[in-house]
């Protein structure tokens, strides 16, 4: 058994340890058996799948019972697709601009400005766009060009 599979089937093991109907039962078959399912994917895609199954993040599913191991393989696929996707570097999770963040991650850096006396969400503008925001105090052209009526277009009045 190699290292990473060691790896993987202690990192199920952790998530499974968080299921109360679980208690005393010998899930060594459970875990090896989602193991198995996400042979094909890495630690990482396989950890982020198993912490999102332990914070309660997938959506549709009834928390208070364990993953099949086909659940656990779909979302180690999901998360092994996002991490092929995105760049980590110095522990900051990097990803296209005007894309949501990936599941269990926030944006860094300016999340709202305030314009005209509102809070808008910046998360999705490019720094040069939310460092025109906050000089002048109005929502950039380019913001308002991309996305059409639904930008916030609050104007200062100046004196």
């Amino acid at each position: 058994m190699s290292s990473e599979h060691r790896a993987k089937k202690i990192k199920i093991m952790d998530m499974l340890e968080g299921y109360p109907s679980l208690s005393g039962a010998n899930i060594d078959g459970l875990i090896e058996a989602i193991a198995k399912a996400c042979a094909d994917y890495s630690l990482d895609a396989v950890t982020a799948a198993c912490d999102r199954f332990a914070r309660g993040e997938i959506d549709g599913r009834n928390h208070a019972f364990p993953p099949s191991a086909e659940e656990v393989a779909i979302q180690a696929r999901l998360m092994h697709g996002l991490l092929n996707r995105v760049t980590v570097r110095d522990g900051l999770i990097s990803y296209r601009l005007g894309e949501p963040p990936p599941p269990g991650t926030e944006p860094a850096g300016i999340k709202f400005i305030t314009i005209g006396g509102r809070s808008v969400d910046v998360s999705r503008w490019t720094v040069d766009e939310q460092d025109e925001a906050i000089r002048t105090g109005v929502t950039p052209k380019s913001v308002t060009d991309r996305l059409g009526n639904a930008a916030p277009v609050p104007q200062i009045q100046r004196m």
